[in-house]
């Protein structure tokens, strides 16, 4: 009972972005970046040679697509199972050290402590060959514009999100600040 009371806590109840919201939003945002680096990539191109408009495009905005789908409701679910999981198994946390600091100290550590993680699941994705696998999709990529990092395999997604959020959780960082860099 104690558990739940502090998952409630830890989870308060907020207003939900409809469906139509958040598609409406995702819109917008997809129009202002495409618009905002064509621009830059036309005026500065890296790469004077590379084709202005790619046949890889529609790829990588479909990835760019399905990860946002994918962040807002798959990995928000997993991320909020596995967090209840941690409680329930009772695993220990952190608590005391950084959960007494204030907020804006926590985002900077948890940035910092999330680059690392991030940083040493990338580097096992190159040495392990089934998380290579994955991670292959990404650097399938032939030429390189300001969408063609979107271009990962969901699973691969879901490992370095999972990954990435359990050290935050067990650290004792506030839900807001685990929830702000999992999903």
């Amino acid at each position: 009972e104690q558990i739940i009371t502090d998952l409630q806590r830890q989870f308060p109840k907020q207003k939900a972005e409809s469906p139509g919201e958040a598609f409406f939003g995702l819109i917008v945002a997809m129009a202002l970046l495409t618009a905002f680096f064509w621009f830059v990539e036309t005026r500065w191109p890296g790469n004077r040679e590379s084709r202005r408009a790619r046949g890889e495009l529609r790829t990588d905005l479909t990835y760019w697509v399905m990860q946002v789908l994918m962040d807002k409701t798959v990995l928000a679910v997993l991320l909020v199972a596995v967090v209840v999981g941690l409680a329930l198994l009772r695993v220990p946390r952190l608590d005391g050290i950084v959960s007494q600091q204030p907020l804006w100290l926590q985002f900077i550590e948890a940035a910092l402590l999330a680059d690392f993680v991030s940083y040493w699941i990338h580097r096992l994705q190159h040495r392990n060959a089934r998380l290579w696998r994955l991670h292959a999709v990404h650097h399938s990529i032939e030429h390189l514009d300001w969408i063609a990092g979107a271009r990962t395999h969901p699973l691969e997604t879901v490992i370095a999100r999972v990954m990435g959020t359990i050290p935050l959780y067990l650290a004792g960082f506030h839900p807001v600040v685990y929830a702000t860099f999992g999903p």
